[in-house]
């Protein structure tokens, strides 16, 4: 496996979106892995979560989940088997702390990716903030 120094960002690969409202769930749009020349190979990428500190997350029972999804066809996604999240619970005082999170595609990844976000029913209101998602080579 090559050993590049991943800090490189492609604005075709870099997202933002809102965080959804209490008991709903949203997406970022789905990234075509085979776009350019053919299949992206997961060995020359890594992917970035950006997740912004949540200061109206102080609820400690209730947890803000983000998950990569996948699809074929770039209409119907499913989490990635193995699953990837990442989970912001509420903390009491001061909200979430600010976190990235960086994973690498599970290889039988399909062609379309998305992190999709989900709040539980009585959480906080996040709204006015985003979270961001990236393909970094």
């Amino acid at each position: 496996m090559p050993n590049y120094s991943r800090q490189i960002r492609d604005a075709h690969f870099d997202q933002e979106q809102a965080f959804p409202a209490a008991n709903a769930d949203n997406a970022t749009a789905g990234f075509d892995l085979e776009a350019e020349k053919g299949a992206a190979e997961p060995d020359l990428f890594e992917c970035e979560l950006r997740i912004p500190a949540l200061p109206n997350n102080t609820d400690d029972t209730k947890t803000v989940t983000l998950t990569l999804e996948d699809s074929e066809d770039g209409e119907s996604y499913a989490p990635v088997d193995p699953r990837i999240q990442a989970l912001v619970p509420g903390v009491a005082s001061t909200g979430s702390a600010a976190r990235t999170v960086r994973f690498r595609l599970p290889s039988r990844t399909r062609r379309f990716i998305r992190i999709a976000a989900a709040v539980e029913a009585d959480g906080e209101d996040n709204t006015a903030a985003s979270y961001g998602f990236a393909l970094i080579f």
